[in-house]
């Protein structure tokens, strides 16, 4: 152990190039490939920038799991993906081509723009591969789906159209969640994905003066917004109808808002009377603005979702702008106002403030404009949550459009039903944050008014408005000559294709949408087979082939993205979950949390932690540090630690196997013999690899995966390794040892393969023999039976506690652990059946000449706190001598390791003054020879002080 083991990127290198040199993975996918099949979904990852360490957790955990089932014997398809369609490619080259919105894409060019959408979406798919291969991920990277390939459109197409056969695919004209940037509708759970806290607006309260006859008469109703852009679109105002409202006096003027609120606008004036907010339903006001009035409009109505927790008790309606005052507007039959523009800039020539101003700028124009006219009561600053663009970063507003929706709602009670049989790790988000989501899922948006994506296979007739759904390209061929009549099914070439409507005869033109690119990735367990048009054989799911997954996992942000997509289309299309177990992981932070950021720069890039550090140390601390689902604090010093702590020591335990075997003396008889230790490290290996199963397989094939609870044994096991097998066996040269060591070396290496694989591969090639496969991921797990004995544990672990009793009593009477004493005292009952063997060791460690078993301690031991453990202190002479021996060894110890020597290097030990004691020692206790002066070079190696209680001597370690 005194050699300097490899590096461990090193060791990382030499594996990589064994694995290709020897196609390894070429050679587990043949062994496995009659095995029973573990189908696994790889969820696409977009491919227009550089893989993050939140990337490489996942490949980390995906790995482990695919290695984990193969060796098992499983058959585990491992086929890649990537995501090329969507708002985050076309963001991406906007930014390249320095234009912005929807407008400037179409000057630019549609055609032009798709092309340059398709050269840069899998510009880092290289970059992608290497680090991918660096981190021991195996994967086929040679057959991947891809999102923006025909086929895998025409089962977008084909999954779209069987929606629609059943009913759950409609078109509707509604206020949704909108990027003005982006010019796009987004769906309910991309809403979720955007939302920031502490983001600063204006709240305002501003009055409006009612105008119907009777005592409200020119009173004014008191409104609060934190969106003033949308006052000139307020249609009518809404009231709780069982809240209490009140008339306040301030100097001319009577307000009406809630009595809960008033005190918040009004804390010194007096109130003039109390009502319920029944009596405002149907009060005509003066409206702010008059873009379009009618007899319904300026009114106020009922809101059963108007509350007096903040605000006034009165809401504002503006049907254009918000979800629930879209319905109320239905309801009421208010007018829907649109008085903002596409882009999000005020509408021009309708004499509003801030006309041509984005609406954020736009606020201040009204402010100013509704203080003008002495309809602004109050204003304040305020910090709440609003949501952005979960891609551009833009404000989002709710606004009216044309979109194509699949009716969750009707599948609410089918998906919470299915989600209850999945396996979530953590545990807690199947009825949490998913299950939750589930219980309140909307209709889904799936259609975007954007370029580069799936183009949705509808088409409409101009003159009666029929639809036609197509599923499949074959319906693209309108001149019937066999082939579609386009090769590229993105926009703008599909939009050329036009078809006769059979029920007027008019011209049919596509519909100018896309996909929602998150249909796309839900789409994947099809897509990726181009089902329903081949390979029938590798997904069917009448059959359950390939359908549903065994596992997935991908981070917490999932449950409301592919998890959510998945299971939906899963439910919706074939009437069951789209996996059965899911592992989620949190987010990847700073040791202070903050977010990991080139800009702070504050983490290491993964390319210089795998090559200071290494891969295996990296996954050894994700899988360590942090129970599964909640977020890490990553730095390169914890991965630092946890190799230190754990891979060091056991490439340690490597390097002394390999030395032992060359001072190993042969046992000439027929039968080794192994020792109580011997069979103890067996068990608890054995125990190990019970741990691990367990955690990993659960009660059957959909598991928990739990990688976390698996790794964490890894410690253990090594610590219980090196620091107590290895040291118990100092010394020992017989093949018993080393049989033992080789044994328990290739089953850590097979256990803990999956999750550490270069490590566990370098060991194995080093512990194995001809007749062992070729790489330990062709190894089978199974667990050696044989191996399992409890009762050895139980002995060894009674053995460990009385050794760490006897420390903690040494230590407190301030003994060295050198210093040899006469006996350690324990009641019969604290250590029955004990054996000679494990008395043995506690003498061993705790440097005592006798066990003894006693009814009760005798007086002046050192007891324990129980008065079971007593440990005699006393020295005598003799002891004192043993002790000093046992010191002058650990220091000439320390000496060779400074002089680099290596077991079985001779030196020369001098000792200046050299007292008669001490002499005898040196040959006696530590059979050293006594040589002349003259033997001695004039090379020091080494030198040390050393006192004693006559005083202080030198000792020097010269060249033999």
């Amino acid at each position: 152990m005194d050699q300097k083991i490899s590096p461990i990127p090193k060791i990382e290198e030499d594996v990589l190039n064994l694995w290709q040199q020897e196609d390894i993975f070429a050679k587990v996918v043949e062994a496995r490939k009659d095995g029973k099949q573990f189908v696994f979904y790889d969820g696409p990852p977009f491919a227009t920038g550089l893989p993050h360490y939140g990337h490489i957790l996942q490949m980390a955990i995906k790995d482990a799991v695919l290695r984990y089932r193969t060796m098992q014997g499983y058959n585990v398809p491992r086929k890649i993906g990537w995501d090329t369609h969507g708002l985050p490619v076309e963001y991406e080259l906007e930014k390249e081509l320095g234009i912005s919105g929807k407008k400037e894409i179409i000057d630019y060019g549609i055609e032009k723009f798709v092309e340059g959408a398709r050269a840069i979406v899998l510009r880092y798919t290289r970059e992608w591969e290497t680090t991918m291969q660096r981190m021991g991920r195996w994967v086929d990277v040679t057959h991947p789906y891809v999102t923006m390939d025909n086929d895998y459109i025409e089962s977008v197409w084909w999954a779209f159209s069987e929606l629609y056969k059943k009913g759950l695919i409609y078109k509707d004209y509604r206020v949704s969640p909108y990027c003005p940037r982006c010019g796009t509708v987004l769906s309910n759970f991309e809403l979720n994905q955007g939302y920031r806290d502490n983001v600063s607006d204006a709240s305002v309260y501003v009055s409006l003066r009612v105008t119907s006859e009777g005592k409200f008469k020119d009173t004014h109703l008191v409104f609060w917004t934190t969106t003033p852009w949308t006052i000139p679109a307020v249609t009518g105002m809404s009231v709780s109808p069982k809240a209490q409202y009140v008339i306040v006096n301030q100097d001319d003027k009577r307000y009406v808002l809630a009595e809960d609120r008033y005190k918040d606008v009004f804390p010194d004036d007096p109130v003039e009377s109390t009502f319920s907010g029944s009596e405002l339903i149907g009060l005509r006001y003066e409206p702010p603005y008059s873009i379009e009035s009618s007899e319904n409009s300026d009114r106020v109505v009922a809101g059963e979702h108007v509350t007096t927790v903040d605000g006034t008790g009165v809401a504002s309606i503006a049907p254009a702008y918000g979800e629930i005052d879209s319905l109320i507007g239905k309801q009421e039959n208010l007018p829907m106002v649109q008085a903002i523009a596409p882009d999000g800039t005020v509408k021009t020539g309708l004499g509003l403030p801030g006309e041509g101003q984005f609406i954020k700028k736009a606020d201040k124009e009204v402010l100013a404009d509704l203080q003008h006219r002495g309809l602004l009561v109050k204003e304040q600053p305020i910090k709440h949550t609003y949501p952005f663009c979960w891609r551009c970063g833009t404000p989002l507003l709710y606004y009216p459009a044309t979109s194509w929706f699949v009716k969750v709602t009707d599948l609410k009670d089918r998906i919470v039903k299915e989600n209850e049989q999945i396996k979530w790790l953590p545990e807690h988000l199947r009825d949490g944050r998913f299950g939750r989501w589930l219980e309140g899922a909307r209709d889904w948006a799936i259609s975007r008014d954007r370029f580069w994506g799936a183009p949705l296979p509808v088409w409409e007739c101009q003159k009666c408005d029929e639809f036609k759904i197509i599923a499949s390209a074959q319906e693209l061929d309108a001149d019937n000559d066999g082939e579609p009549d386009v090769h590229d099914f993105h926009r703008p070439y599909i939009d050329k294709i036009t078809f006769t409507c059979e029920k007027c005869q008019g011209e049919m033109h596509r519909v100018p949408f896309v996909f929602d690119c998150w249909f796309e990735s839900g789409s994947m367990p099809y897509a990726q087979h181009h089902y329903p048009f081949e390979n029938q054989d590798k997904f069917n799911p009448d059959q359950k082939v390939g359908y549903p997954a065994d596992f997935i996992a991908e981070a917490m942000d999932q449950t409301r993205g592919w998890f959510y997509t998945l299971h939906v289309l899963g439910v919706s299309l074939f009437d069951h979950r789209a996996f059965n177990s899911v592992v989620v992981s949190g987010l990847l932070q700073a040791p202070d949390g903050k977010k990991l950021s080139k800009s702070l720069r504050n983490y290491v890039e993964p390319e210089i932690l795998f090559n200071d550090q290494g891969v295996d140390p990296m996954r050894l601390f994700l899988f360590t540090s942090t129970t599964l689902g909640e977020d890490y604090r990553f730095s390169d010093m914890a991965v630092q630690d946890v190799k230190r702590r754990w891979l060091v020591p056991l490439l340690n335990v490597l390097q002394y196997y390999q030395l032992s075997l060359k001072e190993t003396v042969e046992d000439q008889s027929t039968h080794l013999h192994f020792k109580p230790v011997d069979n103890w490290i067996k068990a608890r290996v054995h125990e190990a690899c019970a741990q691990v199963t367990a955690a990993m397989e659960g009660d059957d094939i959909r598991s928990p995966n739990d990688l976390v609870r698996a790794c964490r044994t890894f410690g253990p096991l090594v610590e219980d390794l090196s620091t107590w097998y290895v040291r118990l066996s100092r010394g020992r040269k017989d093949p018993a040892f080393t049989t033992t060591l080789r044994e328990i070396l290739l089953q850590i290496s097979q256990i803990y393969a999956p999750f550490f694989p270069f490590v566990t591969e370098h060991i194995f090639q080093v512990a194995r023999k001809n007749q062992d496969p070729q790489s330990v991921h062709l190894c089978l797990l199974a667990q050696d039976d044989s191996w399992q004995n409890k009762d050895v544990l139980h002995e060894m672990a009674v053995v460990r506690e009385i050794v760490s009793i006897g420390r903690e009593l040494r230590t407190r009477s301030g003994i060295a652990i050198r210093q040899p004493l006469s006996k350690l005292e324990i009641t019969k009952h604290e250590a029955t059946h004990l054996s000679s063997e494990a008395t043995a060791i506690i003498e061993q460690e705790l440097q005592i000449e006798k066990v003894v078993f006693v009814d009760a301690l005798s007086q002046g031991t050192t007891a324990d706190q129980a008065g079971k453990i007593g440990l005699d202190t006393s020295i005598t002479p003799e002891l004192k001598n043993k002790g000093l021996a046992n010191n002058l060894r650990r220091v000439i110890q320390d000496l060779r390791k400074q002089a680099e020597l290596q077991p079985g290097d001779t030196a020369v030990v001098r000792v200046e003054p050299l007292e008669d004691h001490v002499a005898e020692l040196l040959t006696s206790q530590l059979a050293y020879t006594a040589l002349s002066k003259s033997d001695i070079t004039n090379t020091v190696l080494a030198e040390s002080e050393y006192s004693t209680d006559s005083g202080s001597i030198t000792i020097k370690l010269y060249q033999a």
